[in-house]
């Protein structure tokens, strides 16, 4: 069994690799099975709903006000009853985030224990910036500038 586990991760992350794209938004296009958030996004954010550091608060705090903006997609990694309590006064935020209950994304190493965010342009990822505890106000600061 851990070895046909195996097999398909390898499977994913090889076909990951081979494309016009890159790596990272090959296997973005593959978990959402659409590629249009390159033409209709300014960025997306990957969560780690567990992920560690003032950071990760940071910006689910911020994606409670924002969750509903079409230029940001947030995506949430690890998603489980206790990552759900922290949005059950929302009534609607599940329709509006994408969710990896499964932890694809993590499996394949693109989310890691802190936020990541994605900036679109042109229809390609043109950068890629991993959040610190000391980078995500003004991270926050830049995604809110360019999505209003």
């Amino acid at each position: 069994m851990k070895r046909i586990n195996l097999l398909i991760i390898l499977l994913v992350l090889i076909s990951c690799s081979n494309s016009n794209y890159t790596k990272d938004e090959k296997c973005l296009i593959d978990f959402l099975q659409d590629e249009s958030f390159l033409r209709t996004k300014k960025c997306i954010v990957l969560v780690p709903v567990n992920g560690c550091g003032t950071c990760t608060q940071d910006i689910i705090k911020f994606s409670k006000k924002n969750y509903r903006n079409e230029n940001i997609l947030f995506i949430y990694s690890a998603w489980d009853r206790q990552a759900k309590v922290l949005y059950k006064e929302i009534e609607d935020f599940e329709k509006h985030v994408v969710i990896d209950k499964k932890s694809t994304l993590k499996s394949l190493g693109i989310v890691e224990n802190k936020p990541i965010v994605f900036f679109i342009e042109k229809y390609r990822i043109k950068e890629k910036i991993k959040f610190d505890d000391k980078n995500s106000d003004q991270i926050i600061d830049r995604i809110n500038k360019l999505i209003n």
